[in-house]
């Protein structure tokens, strides 16, 4: 009894007191990452940024916090620098962007993402609005895409296209409920619809707590603590042998690997659903670079473990006639000339430097007639 007591008396206060500092030194001190709120809208079934909670903030990654990006919810709830106009304006062209965490863009910041410096270069020739949100494969930007048409009808629509979109676009692979994906039936493929996110009291905490502590926010997302668990040694010897697998491209590539064909017709059948509800539309798929490959020159040499799957891409493009921009030969030259990584060391995401080059390699396909890499 006396030892609760003692631990009632001096631990638990001790605890509470050190939590608090640790909330203040996390505030002020090093920053904490910043996040705003997910919301799933019925209206339209689509998954975006609450704009009811915080719109501003700062996205913080590292143990120093050395890598940050503000960031900002517009008045539709997409994280953006300007707000999307309904009924857009009809006397320019409008270009809409479809991608993932890429697309979303938190680190690079307002002033140091691709839609920021196309806006930029391209005058006033165009309009710009980019529809990024964590998480979602390509099977997600058809819903994204119909969304679009449905308030802006835009002229130009661009793909961008990730590695790990692959297993996550097929349901029986991968299932995420939130976002839109395809099952296979036959020979083809059937769309599934997203669903509002039906998570437990305890994913729902976890959430909360997050936002609302800056302790946490800062162990969760400037240091990854999950992530160097997961990746640590010692946790790893109880794995048995056959678990451990290569991860590259933010993929397990053996588990992409073994699906090759029906991510080949998958993907195939997104850029014909593309094509048929964009009649008349320029669509630009850009695909990104195996970045880690490209500094270990893996690239040179032919050793990569996930090029493979950025030609199939472009063979796919090449069938269905419609524009292919392969950023691993732009960013290969860029590396041996320049050797300036694309993205921190501490987190897989486009640095700046990446999506000005990013960016560079789309302006010069809108601006010219015929431009594809394949």
């Amino acid at each position: 009894m006396k030892t609760i007591k003692n631990f009632l008396i001096i631990t638990i206060p001790t605890l509470i007191v050190l939590f608090i500092i640790l909330e203040i030194f996390f505030r002020y001190g090093i920053k904490a990452n910043e996040f705003p709120m997910h919301y799933y809208d019925e209206i339209d079934n689509i998954y975006k940024f609450d704009t009811n909670y915080a719109r501003n903030g700062e996205w913080a990654v590292g143990k120093f916090a050395q890598y940050r990006g503000k960031w900002h919810i517009n008045n539709m709830g997409w994280n953006d620098e300007i707000d999307y106009i309904t009924p857009r304006d009809t006397s320019k062209k409008l270009i809409a962007m479809f991608g993932d965490s890429q697309l979303e863009a938190f680190m690079a910041g307002l002033d140091g993402n691709i839609t920021h410096f196309m806006r930029d270069s391209i005058g006033d020739k165009y309009d710009i609005y980019r529809f990024g949100k964590s998480g979602a494969p390509f099977s997600q930007y058809i819903h994204m895409n119909r969304y679009s048409n449905k308030y802006w009808e835009p002229d130009i629509l661009i793909f961008l296209i990730m590695h790990n979109d692959f297993n996550e676009s097929i349901a029986g692979i991968a299932r995420r409920t939130v976002f839109n994906q395809f099952s296979i039936n036959g020979n083809t493929f059937e769309e599934i619809p997203p669903n509002h996110p039906t998570n437990s009291f305890l994913y729902n905490a976890v959430v909360k707590a997050n936002y609302y502590s800056a302790f946490f926010r800062y162990l969760f997302y400037n240091i990854k603590v999950t992530k160097f668990l997961v990746n640590n040694q010692t946790f790893q010897k109880f794995q048995a042998a056959d678990v451990k697998r290569e991860f590259n491209a933010n993929i397990d590539v053996n588990n992409v690997k073994k699906y090759q064909l029906i991510h080949r017709n998958s993907f195939d059948f997104f850029v014909e659903k593309c094509k048929e509800e964009n009649p008349s539309k320029k669509l630009i798929f850009l695909m990104n670079a195996p970045q880690r490959d490209i500094y270990k020159g893996k690239i040179k040499d032919s050793s990569s473990s996930v090029l493979w799957l950025n030609t199939m891409v472009g063979e796919v493009c090449q069938e269905n006639e419609v524009e292919f921009i392969d950023l691993t030969p732009i960013m290969l030259e860029d590396w041996e000339k320049n050797h300036i990584r694309f993205n921190p060391e501490v987190d897989g995401h486009w640095n700046s430097y990446a999506h000005k080059i990013a960016s560079n390699a789309l302006l010069n396909s809108i601006n010219t007639k015929v431009s594809r890499s394949y």
